[in-house]
């Protein structure tokens, strides 16, 4: 079989399960090479025919199997059914979701249902069919995150991914900063105002702004000025206040 074997075709990761295992096959998909679209506020200028679109964000991506399980009997059936239910629930919530055609990939992935009808499967069937709904991030990132360290007072850190993305910093403090600290990338400067000592960890993250000192959430003494600074596609400068704390970037490049 071209392009790989019938079990890394099959494989299929939500949540960290390999649906494929449970005896899911999908002979089709769609939205998973699809390019995500874009939502607009839009403003028309009396008289004229082309409108002020103004992007807010990138919109949601739709997912769709059409599952087969296939067993021996109708009640080994109706078990793998009830296993997969649990596995393919929306109470999951948002989940990494890995396919064999984004190798290295993820996605984050959130189940629309289970839309089975019982009354589809009489009771000697040993086959269903149905078809699995899913919306996804409107891009895919690393599987893995990759982390880059800057030490002294400057640095590069370089996103070879096709978006922009939103790093996680971690500032490890090396000595007394009394006043805090502050780092820039790419012209955006993040500015905490709280004393640091020696050991402390400074934990920034930016795709849902939040900010932990040694582990506890610590927006008091983060200025109200502070950009959460994102990592623009090629090179990006670093600048920090202090060689007295490292800063570790943590990141996944994202594509379309």
């Amino acid at each position: 079989m071209v392009g790989g074997t019938l079990s890394d075709i099959a494989s299929k990761y939500f949540h960290g399960v390999d649906l494929g295992a449970y005896g899911l096959v999908t002979s089709r998909v769609s939205g998973h090479q699809s390019l995500a679209g874009q939502e607009v506020a839009r403003a028309w200028t009396p008289g004229r025919s082309v409108p002020n679109d103004v992007v807010v964000r990138r919109s949601l991506e739709k997912i769709a199997y059409h599952c087969v399980v296939a067993e021996d009997t109708h009640d080994e059936l109706v078990a793998a059914l009830r296993t997969l239910r649990g596995y393919m629930s929306p109470e999951l919530g948002w989940g990494a979701l890995i396919v064999p055609d984004r190798p290295g990939m993820r996605t984050m992935a959130r189940s629309l249902g289970f839309e089975l009808d019982i009354d589809s499967l009489p009771y000697l069937v040993t086959v269903a069919e149905w078809e699995w709904r899913l919306e996804r991030y409107p891009w895919w990132e690393d599987e893995g995150a990759q982390s880059v360290t800057i030490a002294g007072t400057n640095g590069k850190v370089y996103n070879t991914g096709q978006l922009e993305t939103h790093p996680t910093y971690t500032c490890t403090v090396s000595d007394t900063l009394a006043t805090g600290l502050t780092f820039s990338v790419g012209g955006e400067e993040f500015v905490y105002t709280g004393a640091l000592v020696n050991a402390d960890v400074l934990v920034i993250e930016t795709d849902l702004p939040d900010v932990k000192l040694n582990g506890s959430r610590d927006f008091g003494n983060t200025s109200s000025a502070a950009a959460f600074p994102t990592l623009a596609v090629g090179s990006n400068a670093v600048t920090k206040s202090s060689a007295d704390f490292s800063l570790a970037v943590s990141f996944r490049r994202r594509y379309e």
